[in-house]
């Protein structure tokens, strides 16, 4: 039995009560993960189509983390 078909059991099982706490635990759960971070704009740049990496780095760097 798998962990998904496990776990539907387990909530099959569950009064209204204990289903509404289960709800609110696991909602609660999910809202304090934090968002993924978007992905850097260098990402992928190897499928850019934009012509020679070595010679736009500056660029790439400059947009990516500012000038500093």
């Amino acid at each position: 039995m798998t962990t998904r078909e496990r776990l539907h059991r387990l909530v099959d099982d569950l009064s209204d009560d204990e289903a509404a706490e289960a709800l609110a635990l696991l909602e609660g759960q999910l809202a304090d993960q934090a968002e993924p971070a978007a992905l850097p704009e260098f990402f992928g740049m190897l499928h850019s189509g934009k012509g020679d990496l070595a010679a736009r780095s500056d660029e790439i760097l400059r947009a990516e983390f500012g000038r500093r």
